[in-house]
């Protein structure tokens, strides 16, 4: 008998040396392993071992399948009562039923996840130690009963008769998910639920008796109650008979809260009609910790970021004052000064767009901002944050198609991509030999996903990053996308970056190939989903010619405790016939609104302000004029971005350094309207 639940050993059998691998490694963390390549080679190995508690067993093998090996097995008298685990990647659920008609005891489906794989093995496990105890507890009852009187008789029977029905039990119920970590949910055609495990009631908070008869609506929050027509399509849509799909979705919980959970939805029929069973697992902990992972894989290429950066800084630096001391010498003529001024201002355009892409690269927190973008801009970004981690000895290159590329991503999420792959690139060359980078748009007619293993096929935009660097070795490239696995020396990398890349590829329907031969460079290949011109709908027009910015004597009131930033704009906006009343203190401008609020037009406000921010100046001045027009202008807040600055009441939102041209559009579209 297995004493220990850490002693019990385990056959994996399965025709694929690198799936036993895979399971091996996962189990021998608690579990002794053996392993078999065949069917003739597993009933072997059970007939010589005297104790193998629990199979792990393939269905598709050549010499004898999966299912005769089970009810080989089971007609065994040795062997009838180990455990029998189907590892598959058949997901119909006629494959489950033969399995389980074959005598397997539950049903695992590739690719297979870690953690499923040690929880539904110790629930097998354990109950195999509780069968050989009630066993060893039966035979114990029966040495007795014979040197016992008749009046023990009786309890006897009682014992015999409790045993008979836990056998009878896990018989009946043997394939059920009722010790799953998952919650697991029967739903009707009417949304209703008829069976609900304890898993899922602990999830969202109901008893049992709560649960049953309830509608899945509310079971999510308010704002995706119309997904009964998606469950009714579901359901009626012939093409998904018998299938399984997945999907990340908010649950809501008997208090209130909400929290994210992925849902896999199986259909099935029964003699009361179609049903579903919805498998819904908790993402809280995962989503965290992949945030948390995401940031810090971030903050990691910030740290290589900054000497690249500190050297562009440095370098606008000097062209901006050496131009403004030329600027300033006496002896510059009208024609230099212009140039002078000219150089001044690209060098100041070059450092906002540093510090724009640095802000955007760190943003931490917050869903992801999955929208339709045009990629070769993204791209041309992405290159801005690399060239200063590039050195002069690599040759860079890029060939991208013409016409316009869209995919649906996170603009962000580009960044991350490219950037972790150049660096990658750079570090295997030594920092010396020849990157490209590549986009175009491919058809695959068969191919694999290098991470997740699944088939490749269809239109895709293929971003692709390719090195002349030493390779991947086979072994090494099938845990590369491992968090945490580096093939850096210590303190050179964290191993999170190639992880990242396949978080981000799959979170956006994605795929990954790395093609590779050690000592002829390696190339990866990042396939998105090609999103249609007309589908996303989208245009792509040439920008309109120079506007009339000037106003018609309207007041403008601005704050701004950056003296100069409110010169510039008084000087600026009184050219254009608008009358100007500008003040560096908040509670003075709040002073003056209140005393001349029907005269104001509109207001242009800093966030950051010593006494009264820019956003409780605005609360204050809506409070007295709702109908008041307010611009934000600020150079960095973690309080307020464009879209929250819209629930706030402002009419436009502006970071700095801002666009003057965009500005004074804005200023000129709402006074206009």
């Amino acid at each position: 008998m297995t004493a220990v639940l850490g002693q019990a050993t385990i056959l994996v059998v399965d025709d694929v040396h690198e799936n036993i691998d895979v399971l091996g490694g996962i189990l021998r963390v608690e579990y002794k392993v053996k392993a078999a390549t065949s069917g003739a080679k597993a009933l072997e190995i059970v007939k010589k071992s005297e104790c193998i508690d629990l199979i792990l067993l393939d269905i598709m093998m050549p010499d004898m399948d999966g299912y005769e090996v089970c009810r080989e097995l089971k007609a065994d008298e040795k062997s009838k009562d180990i455990p029998v685990i189907f590892v598959s990647a058949l997901q119909d659920i006629d494959d489950r039923v033969k399995g389980f008609t074959a005598g397997g005891a539950d049903f695992l489906i590739k690719p297979i996840q870690p953690e499923e794989v040690l929880a539904r093995v110790k629930v097998h496990v354990e109950n195999v130690r509780m069968q050989r105890q009630l066993r060893q507890a039966h035979d114990l009852l029966e040495s007795r009963v014979a040197q016992r009187t008749q009046e023990l008789k009786s309890a006897n029977e009682s014992l015999h008769e409790m045993y008979r029905r836990i056998v009878h039990s896990e018989e009946l119920y043997r394939g059920l998910l009722e010790a799953s970590p998952d919650g697991v949910v029967l739903v009707n055609e009417a949304g209703e639920i008829e069976l609900a495990n304890m898993a899922m009631c602990e999830l969202f908070g109901y008893s049992s008796d709560e649960l049953k008869g309830m509608t899945v609506d509310r079971l999510v929050p308010q704002g995706i109650h119309g997904h009964e027509i998606d469950r009714s399509e579901y359901i009626h849509r012939p093409a998904h008979k018998n299938d399984v799909s997945r999907s990340t979705l908010y649950g809501l919980k008997k208090d209130g809260s909400e929290f994210p959970v992925d849902i896999s939805l199986s259909l099935v029929a029964n003699e009361n009609g179609d049903m579903v069973i919805a498998d819904i697992r908790d993402q809280t902990e995962r989503l965290w910790l992949e945030e948390q992972l995401n940031q810090a894989q971030k903050m990691e290429s910030l740290g290589r970021l900054t000497g690249g950066i500190a050297h562009d800084f440095n370098n606008i630096l000097c062209i901006i004052i050496s131009y403004a001391e030329l600027a300033l010498d006496e002896k510059t003529g009208k024609s230099k000064l212009d140039k002078c001024l000219a150089e001044i201002l690209r060098a100041g355009e070059r450092a906002r767009d540093l510090v724009a892409q640095m802000l955007l690269f760190s943003r931490k927190g917050g869903r992801k901002v999955t929208q339709v973008v045009e990629l070769s801009p993204l791209l041309t970004d992405s290159m801005k944050m690399l060239s200063p981690l590039l050195p002069s000895s690599i040759d860079f290159k890029i060939d991208i198609d013409n016409g316009v590329v869209l995919v649906k991503v996170d603009p962000i999420q580009i960044n991350q991509l490219v950037m972790n792959l150049c660096i990658n690139a750079r570090d295997a060359m030594d920092e010396n030999g020849q990157i490209e980078l590549g986009v175009r748009h491919v058809e695959m007619d068969a191919g694999t996903c290098s991470s997740c293993y699944q088939s490749v096929q269809g239109e895709f935009v293929e971003v692709s990053v390719t090195d002349t660097g030493p390779g991947i070795d086979t072994e090494t490239l099938r845990r590369v996308f491992e968090p945490f696995y580096t093939t850096k020396d210590v303190g050179k990398g964290t191993g999170m970056g190639l992880s990242m890349v396949h978080g981000i590829m799959h979170s956006c329907a994605g795929h990954i190939i790395v093609d590779s031969v050690p000592g002829l460079g390696c190339r990866f290949l990042l396939l998105f989903p090609m999103v249609q011109l007309e589908a996303a709908g989208c245009s792509i027009s040439d920008d309109a010619e120079e506007m009339d910015y000037s106003g018609e004597g309207q007041t403008i009131l601005i704050v701004d405790d950056e003296v100069a930033i409110g010169l510039f704009l008084n000087e600026t906006l009184s050219n254009l016939g608008y009358k100007v009343v500008c003040f560096p203190d908040s509670l003075q401008a709040l002073e003056y609104f209140n005393a001349n609020s029907d005269e104001v037009d509109l207001v242009i406000t800093d966030q950051t302000m010593p006494r009264l921010s820019g956003i409780d100046l605005a609360q204050a001045m809506l409070k007295r004029r709702e109908d008041l027009l307010i611009i934000l202008v600020t150079g960095y807040s973690n309080r307020v971005n464009s879209a929250q600055s819209k629930v706030l009441g402002f009419s436009a939102f502006f970071e700095k350094p801002f666009d003057t041209k965009s500005l004074l559009k804005e200023i000129k579209s709402l006074l206009s309207s």
